[in-house]
């Protein structure tokens, strides 16, 4: 049975190791409807008139063959940044990812805080500078320390823009500012 209709969406997931991809098609304006292509990427875009012949497989209507015509490509969509294609492109994907970034990056760094300050402290306790009050447990008062110090260190690392890490270029150097082996 040929079928003729415009599409609407595009769909694509893993399954068994392969990229399955379905398409769905608003048919003749009666409906939308979702077809299975297969291992075969969709040729169309959204909002182009495609014809296709269906194959019932069980319950799923698939692509025969996976393959489908386009009759009438859609009027080009508003000029994009030029990086990846529709696959790649999701509305709002970019902003998105940024947020989730700040997100993560900030996970990261409370734990590489944390992990810095456990060995701060461990080594402040292995050489006596931390004296415990009396009738108090030893292993809360390391980590409370330990949350002390990751908290103050996280907090003075956020506050650093990244560029403010790195050294300002300067002049070069001149042989008044190295220093003399005497000063080792």
């Amino acid at each position: 049975m040929s079928t003729q209709g415009q599409v609407v969406n595009f769909s694509e997931r893993l399954w068994n190791n392969k990229t399955l991809y379905s398409v769905c098609v608003d048919i003749d304006g009666s409906g939308e409807q979702w077809f299975g292509l297969g291992e075969v990427r969709p040729v169309a875009n959204k909002g182009d008139v495609v014809s296709f012949d269906v194959e019932k497989r069980g319950k799923y209507n698939n692509v025969k063959g996976g393959k489908m015509t386009v009759d009438v490509k859609a009027s080009p969509a508003p000029a994009s940044n030029g990086k990846g294609s529709q696959w790649q492109q999701k509305e709002g994907y970019w902003q998105e990812k940024a947020e989730r970034d700040v997100v993560n990056d900030a996970r990261y760094n409370l734990r590489a805080a944390t992990m810095m300050s456990k060995d701060i402290v461990l080594a402040m306790y292995a050489v006596g500078d931390i004296k415990f009050p009396a009738k108090s447990n030893p292993l809360e008062v390391l980590t409370n320390t330990i949350d002390m110090v990751a908290v103050d260190y996280y907090a003075r690392w956020m506050a650093h823009m990244p560029d403010e890490l790195e050294p300002e270029p300067g002049p070069a150097d001149s042989d008044d500012d190295i220093p003399s082996e005497e000063a080792f």
